[in-house]
């Protein structure tokens, strides 16, 4: 009996969790891709840097054995993706776009050479979102200040109530 009220606790608290961080998530995006070389050869262990452009922050991530890299939950703008890896030239492009609830995908040539020369790819990546169907947008902020204004009246100028008997 104090077995199955502790695994029904532990299981209440495990769906609260997840819950939470599901509905925490929404108005981020994401970022993945895969790296390759010329060829078309996979570069593991590549090291990945995403900066906003906006705010200066940046993550480092480094790519799987499978030349693939994830950068999750990041907040929506603009962004500079770098690549690096010993051999390779450094590959930056920018300004990538990350809408809300969206993960883009950026796939990454990287050319043979020394680490201190680099490759600017200014080109914009198409936002396509081929990961899931949710949809999200970035409001203005005096959007959401403003009410909507239906058949030429404000709502703030209509009365809300019943009629009197």
């Amino acid at each position: 009996m104090l077995d199955t009220k502790r695994i029904v606790g532990v299981l209440g608290l495990s769906l609260f969790m997840a819950t939470s961080v599901v509905f925490g998530q929404g108005n981020l995006g994401g970022l993945t891709g895969r790296i390759t070389d010329a060829s078309g050869a996979v570069i593991p262990e590549a090291s990945v840097i995403v900066t906003n452009l906006d705010t200066g922050a940046a993550v480092t991530v480094a790519s799987t054995s499978e030349g693939q890299y994830l950068v999750p939950s990041i907040p929506p703008g603009r962004y500079r993706i770098s690549a690096a890896k010993t051999g390779f030239k450094t590959l930056n492009q920018e300004p990538l776009v990350i809408s809300t609830a969206t993960v883009v995908t950026v796939d990454l040539s990287m050319t043979i050479g020394e680490t201190t020369q680099s490759v600017t790819v200014t080109a914009s990546a198409v936002a396509l979102q081929t990961s899931s169907s949710e949809i999200g947008t970035v409001m203005p902020d005096r959007s959401m200040l403003d009410p909507p204004d239906f058949f030429g009246r404000h709502l703030h100028h209509r009365r809300v109530g019943t009629p009197a008997n």
